[in-house]
């Protein structure tokens, strides 16, 4: 999901990657945290993004995650949107057989 977003951030501030917060943000929702909290600091958390949990290396604060949903365009949602439709295709050895009622 990361490689078809755009990543429009000043590179010499950036501290996380769009894969990192991507990977953060995924395991969150499948946490239970809908919203945006900051888990930055959460060794479950970090050990899920393979962050080691006595590094410095925090995640991604939540003003971080809060600009990682809410800045995508239609365009980078639409490319998202396509890669989730391959990735499922893909996941077929041969086309599924459908019945219709």
């Amino acid at each position: 999901m990361a490689n078809v977003l755009r990543d429009q951030r000043q590179q010499s501030y950036i501290t996380h990657s769009l894969l990192e917060l991507c990977s953060q943000r995924v395991f969150q929702i499948a946490s239970g945290y809908e919203d945006s909290n900051d888990l930055r600091i959460d060794p479950i958390s970090k050990m899920s993004c393979d962050n080691l949990l006595v590094s410095e290396n925090n995640l991604g604060s939540q003003p971080t995650m809060c600009w990682f949903e809410n800045v995508p365009s239609r365009t980078d949602l639409y490319r998202r949107d396509e890669a989730l439709v391959d990735i499922f295709i893909d996941s077929y050895k041969r086309a599924p057989c459908y019945f219709l009622l």
